[in-house]
């Protein structure tokens, strides 16, 4: 065996003991979920108006507890799940508060001809003031962050009864 070659061998042993990055990539994101999101806030409310349902769904953050109430149905949950509340609080620091991702991404023309329309907003308080008000209304002519879109899905899973 030349040199060259013992070399080649040496270089190919050494690089299949290394982790791949995306098994890094994988480890990270599981200890990010693991990281508890600390959010300087006193409540954050999301109103999520599911136009299907003609309802509004509000989602009440205060004190490691989410409390879901229905506007017009009898629809009332209360969420103590450390690690929905995290996932909760996740995607508002990323897509409200840190802002880290863009809810939209692109956006055509026009809407498409429909009369209503999911809306989900969200309201963070801090000291007794409103710090942050955001609408979204989710018209077929927009192209969502996918984020964005596990939040929507997040919040209608969390709706669906039991």
């Amino acid at each position: 065996m030349n040199f060259l070659t013992m070399i080649a061998m040496l270089y190919l042993f050494g690089s299949c003991n290394q982790p791949s990055s995306s098994s890094e990539t994988q480890h990270s994101n599981k200890e990010e979920m693991k990281q508890e999101i600390q959010i300087e806030a006193d409540s954050i409310v999301v109103n999520y108006w599911k136009s299907t349902e003609a309802n509004e769904y509000h989602f009440s953050y205060t004190k490691e507890k989410i409390e879901i109430r229905s506007a017009y149905f009898n629809f009332e949950k209360n969420v103590n799940e450390a690690l929905i509340i995290q996932q909760f609080l996740r995607f508002i620091n990323q897509l409200y508060i840190d802002k880290n991702e863009k809810i939209i991404l692109s956006q055509e023309e026009e809407p498409a001809p429909v009369s209503d329309y999911h809306v989900i907003s969200v309201l963070v308080y801090f000291n007794g003031k409103k710090i942050i008000e955001e609408n979204t209304k989710i018209y077929s002519n927009i192209k969502f962050n996918s984020l964005f879109l596990e939040f929507y899905d997040f919040l209608d899973s969390l709706i669906r009864e039991e």
